[in-house]
C-alpha cells in the first residue's frame, strides 16, 4: 500500500512536470494559494488607460471597511477605494454602493485624460445613478452631476457605454438619462447635452 501511494505521487508529479514544466509547477501552486488567501479578488475590477493624460496605468477598485452580513441580502461591502498600480493618480474613496464595475469612457472632454464611470448598485432599488469621473488638476472630480438611470432602460434602450458621449459643443458632453412622466409607470429616455462642471467628489459613507 505504501509502495502504491509512492508510485501514485511520483506519477502525479511526472504529469505536472510534463504538462507545465519543472519551473511552472511551483508557480501554479503558488498562484492558487494566493487566490485562496485573497478574499477580495471576487470584488475587484480593473481598466487600463492614461488617467493623468501621460502614463499608461491600471485602475483598480476593491472594497474597504467591514463586510456587511444581512439576513435578507447576504454579504456585501458599501465602501470602496479606487487606485492605480503605478500611483500615477491619487486614490479615491467611494461609498453608497455594494459594487463597482468600471465603464471606460476614454477622453470625453478633449483634455487628454481618460475618464471612467460606474453605476451605483443596491439590492432593492430599480433606480441607479451613473458617476462619471475626470482627473482634473491633480484630483478626481465628478465631470457632471450624477446621471439618473432607470435600470430597465439598460436592458431595453441603451447600455452603460451609451450613457456619456463626446459632444461637438466645447465644454459639453452628450448623456442619456431616465425620467418619469406620470410618476407611476411611464419612464422615458432623455437625450441631452450637459455642461462639464467638475466638482470635488464626496460621499457620506453608509452605516449599517
Amino acid at each position: 500500500m505504501k509502495r502504491f501511494c509512492l508510485i501514485s505521487a511520483s506519477l502525479l508529479l511526472f504529469i505536472e512536470i510534463g504538462l507545465f514544466g519543472c519551473s511552472n509547477v511551483g508557480n501554479i501552486r503558488s498562484s492558487n494559494e494566493e487566490c485562496q488567501l485573497d478574499s477580495l479578488v471576487q470584488y475587484r475590477d480593473t481598466i487600463v488607460g492614461k488617467f493623468n493624460g501621460i502614463d499608461i496605468d491600471t485602475l483598480i477598485c476593491e472594497p474597504i471597511g467591514k463586510l456587511i452580513k444581512d439576513e435578507l441580502f447576504g454579504e456585501f461591502y458599501t465602501e470602496w477605494r479606487v487606485y492605480t498600480t503605478k500611483g500615477t493618480v491619487e486614490e479615491l474613496k467611494i461609498g453608497n454602493t455594494i459594487g463597482i464595475e468600471f465603464v471606460k469612457e476614454g477622453d470625453l472632454d478633449g483634455n487628454k485624460t481618460d475618464e471612467w464611470g460606474f453605476l451605483t448598485q443596491w439590492p432593492t432599488s430599480s433606480w441607479t445613478v451613473y458617476e462619471l469621473f475626470v482627473f482634473d488638476e491633480g484630483k478626481w472630480e465628478l465631470m457632471v452631476e450624477p446621471i439618473r438611470i432607470w435600470r430597465d432602460h439598460l436592458e431595453t434602450s441603451f447600455s452603460e457605454s451609451d450613457i456619456a458621449q463626446p459632444s461637438n459643443k466645447e465644454g459639453f458632453i452628450k448623456i442619456k438619462t431616465s425620467d418619469v412622466i406620470d410618476e407611476v409607470t411611464n419612464w422615458i429616455v432623455v437625450d441631452t447635452i450637459v455642461p462639464i462642471t467638475p466638482k470635488a467628489y464626496s460621499y457620506e459613507l453608509v452605516e449599517w
